[in-house]
């Protein structure tokens, strides 16, 4: 019989290509099963970095918020008398060169002026009184017992 025409061998061929179309199939749903489990991991990847990036926006508006208030109050600083100023607890520990701890014992035992409340957290003084205090108490020498 001619290889042609033998039903056998055609039936053979026929089955090894089938299985051999399956394997690939089976490989390439394999492959794509891996391309999707990579793909969702890169897409959380990208999430958690589009949050990270969000985060840094605000945290970046909120430092030109600041900033923007820092220069406004420089200016308006610049712009009023002393005795218009106010001077928060930073601006006054650089200015006498002690800890709000020691600032706080001053004022409490009469040895330095009060601060005002400005709400819970928030104390102030005006510009005026603690330029005062400084003159008396700096300029000419500090007076016994400040320590």
């Amino acid at each position: 019989m001619n290889k042609k025409n033998n039903p056998e061998l055609f039936l053979e061929n026929r089955l090894a290509l089938d299985e051999n179309i399956q394997s690939q199939h089976q490989e390439i749903n394999n492959l794509i099963d891996e391309m999707i489990t990579q793909m969702k991991a890169q897409a959380s990847q990208i999430k958690e970095l589009l949050k990270s990036i969000h985060a840094q926006k605000k945290v970046v508006a909120r430092l030109d918020k600041i900033y923007e208030s820092m220069d406004r109050r420089q200016s308006n600083d610049e712009k009023q008398p002393a005795s218009q100023k106010v001077l928060f607890m930073s601006d006054v520990e650089n200015m006498i060169g002690r800890s709000r701890v020691t600032l706080r014992r001053w004022w409490m035992s009469d040895k330095f002026p009060r601060p005002a409340k400005l709400n819970e957290s928030t104390l102030a003084w005006s510009a005026k009184d603690i330029e005062s205090w400084i003159e008396q108490n700096i300029v000419f020498g500090e007076k016994e017992g400040l320590q």
